[in-house]
């Protein structure tokens, strides 16, 4: 699926009143698949190294109520080591409640991604489970791709703009926490990393949302 990337950051980081109402159904077509694309070429661009993402949907615990995350994203750190990555992705624009708005001035985008990651922070390390710090409760049903001996580290992907000093934009960057039996979380900006490119579009492989858009087309051809 080919995107064009300037104008991808504009439909979700400035908010206008011709697709406010369209955004969250556009979003919901599209699906987790931006956000494991994006990760996956960022990572094997950056580091050099092999990213698969799986193609099974269940990110579980096993429990029949128990928290479900979007992806298993598997990382070859070398010949015989595999980090699998349980991931949760968040596609919050924004027009989402709470966001901080981005702005076009360059200048004042890291503050805002500062404001963002503060926010964010918190509902990671809240105490009481929520949409975003269930990523790091152990997902033991594993896929029957899963890798042998792999280590599992949590991952979470948003959209939005973050920055951990105010400073820098960094796409994907850690942080260290004692929470359940993980030591880190890794953070992924869907935003930061488009910002960070100089291609004007890329190619990403995004199967469910490719799907999604063929029996739209189908079902709901516009003549």
């Amino acid at each position: 699926m080919k995107l064009n990337v300037k104008e991808l950051l504009d439909f979700f980081d400035n908010k206008k009143d011709d697709v406010r109402h369209d955004i969250s159904p556009v979003i919901s077509v599209v699906g987790e698949d931006l956000g494991a694309a994006l990760f996956k070429r960022c990572y094997e661009r950056s580091f050099n190294k092999k990213v698969t993402v799986s193609s099974s949907l269940l990110v579980s615990d096993g429990k029949l109520k128990g928290p479900r995350l979007d992806r298993w994203i598997y990382v070859e750190k070398s010949k015989n080591k595999v980090t699998a990555y349980q991931t949760e992705i968040k596609n919050w624009s924004a027009y989402a409640l709470g966001l901080h708005t981005v702005g076009t001035d360059f200048a004042t985008i890291p503050a805002t991604g500062l404001l963002n990651w503060k926010d964010r922070r918190k509902h990671l390390l809240d105490r009481k489970k929520n949409g975003e710090n269930k990523v790091f409760y152990p997902m033991r049903k594993k896929p029957i791709d899963f890798p042998n001996n792999a280590t599992v580290e949590p991952l979470i992907i948003y959209w939005i703009v973050l920055s951990k000093d105010g400073i820098k934009l960094d796409p994907f960057f850690n942080i260290d926490v004692n929470i359940k039996k993980f030591k880190k979380l890794n953070v992924f900006s869907m935003s930061n990393y488009l910002r960070s490119i100089k291609e004007k579009e890329i190619i990403l492989d995004m199967p469910n949302a490719g799907k999604r858009i063929k029996l739209l087309s189908k079902y709901f051809p516009i003549k």
